[in-house]
């Protein structure tokens, strides 16, 4: 899914040189701590949530964009960190940590 690779990037940058299979909880912290600079980078207006615009610069294309609406459980349009803790649970789940 294009979305969580786009959603994943920073924390996949940080892991990728590790065996999925040997997780501890110092790669799991990087994990999280990837998915926090995600978060920030692409709240550009630093308002505390990722607006359709703010997730199409940071990479995430256009026509995935449509894809996000499933994760805004407020239907207010933007992204709250909140929102995001499925996937992060996801990728979380996949290396072997546990979920927030």
């Amino acid at each position: 899914m294009k979305v969580l690779a786009a959603t994943t990037a920073a924390a996949a940058l940080k892991v990728s040189h590790k065996s999925h299979h040997a997780a501890t909880q110092d790669w799991c912290d990087e994990i999280l701590d990837g998915f926090e600079m995600m978060f920030y980078w692409m709240d550009e207006d630093e308002s505390g949530s990722i607006s359709a615009e703010e997730a199409i610069a940071f990479g995430v294309p256009e026509s995935d964009i449509e894809m996000l609406g499933y994760l805004d459980a407020d239907g207010n349009g933007e992204l709250t960190p909140d929102e995001l803790v499925p996937i992060v649970n996801e990728v979380l789940d996949y290396y072997g940590c546990e979920g927030i």
